[in-house]
């Protein structure tokens, strides 16, 4: 357990040499940086993250976290991700909430196109 603590100790200290903007957390983009150094693949594969699942899935965990992840986001993201885990009820439920959420997003952005594109029925002047 300490071993695997300062594997992610390691880890984070690389996210930080990533963070442009200096505030301690990690974007999208600065991940995406940071998932091109030797050093980050190497720390990912001791601790049994599919690189590959992580990439792919990226933008997914993004999005759950508004944009930006805190160490102890990032790092218990990295922990849930690793290819030895199963799916969880906890991950079904995050996913079915992600998916909720995007679905109002687009029934609202139709709403909305709706609204400006589509004449007024007869008699709503």
């Amino acid at each position: 357990m300490a071993e695997l603590k300062l594997t992610l100790d390691s880890l984070w200290t690389c996210v930080l040499r990533h963070d442009d903007d200096g505030d301690s957390t990690i974007t999208e983009q600065e991940f995406n940086k940071f998932m091109t150094a030797k050093e980050t693949a190497m720390i990912m594969k001791s601790v049994g993250v599919d690189l590959d699942g992580l990439v792919k899935v990226s933008s997914f965990v993004f999005d759950q976290h508004d944009g930006a992840m805190s160490k102890n986001e990032f790092l218990g993201t990295i922990l849930d991700l690793r290819g030895n885990n199963k799916a969880s009820v906890k991950d079904h439920v995050e996913t079915r909430n992600f998916i909720h959420k995007e679905l109002h997003k687009v029934g609202l952005m139709i709403l909305h196109a709706c609204d400006q594109h589509c004449p007024l029925a007869p008699g709503e002047e």
